[in-house]
């Protein structure tokens, strides 16, 4: 029932997208995800416990974050986290994703956009590959490595960069919603506000 309210605004935002946007459809499939409101943010989480590691030996990754935001962009293409003010401001959607993984002493970062004309796709630059959404519950999301290129594990578009690549037990992660602030270093660290 809380659904249909939810829908009703984003029909709404849909309705009014201003023609100098690619279209509601680049978006359609995020929308389930997170309503098209300049300022809205989702953190997703989950650290995977022994128990997990050790019924999947082949899983690289140990833990995982991933946020996902709203913007809006003005006709000059910067970037604002407030409601649109013109009829030429378009809406985007971004992401910021760290991971850890076995054996590797760091956490691995990077960033992008999202487009969602037939899935929820989130991009780094560059041809550093990506990531499929998908909700999984209302409080959950899955997050899926589509292909055997996997992501770039950094924003930089030149140098050496780390690849997380689909493997038999790194394809899907299902992570669970958390407190905003628990993305917020990440964040500011990969997106810059």
């Amino acid at each position: 029932m809380r659904l249909l309210p939810c829908l009703a605004v984003a029909g709404t935002v849909l309705a009014a997208w201003p023609a100098a946007a690619e279209g509601p459809e680049s978006i359609a499939h995020l929308v389930g995800i997170l309503a098209p409101e300049p300022g809205s943010k989702a953190c997703y989480r989950r650290v995977y416990d022994k128990a997990h590691l050790a019924t999947h030996p082949r899983q690289t990754v140990t833990a995982m974050t991933f946020l996902i935001r709203v913007v809006r962009y003005d006709a000059q293409g910067e970037r604002h986290q407030t409601p649109a003010t013109k009829p030429d401001d378009w809406i985007g959607y971004q992401f910021a994703m760290a991971v850890e993984r076995r054996r590797e002493g760091r956490t691995l970062r990077t960033s992008g956009d999202c487009f969602g004309s037939e899935s929820a796709r989130c991009s780094v630059d560059c041809d550093g590959g990506g990531v499929t959404l998908e909700k999984a519950e209302p409080d959950a999301l899955l997050v899926r490595l589509p292909d055997d290129y996997g992501i770039r594990l950094s924003s930089a578009c030149e140098g050496n960069a780390t690849m997380l690549k689909p493997g038999s037990d790194d394809k899907a992660f299902r992570l669970a919603k958390v407190a905003d602030r628990l993305c917020g270093a990440l964040e500011k660290r990969q997106l810059g506000d």
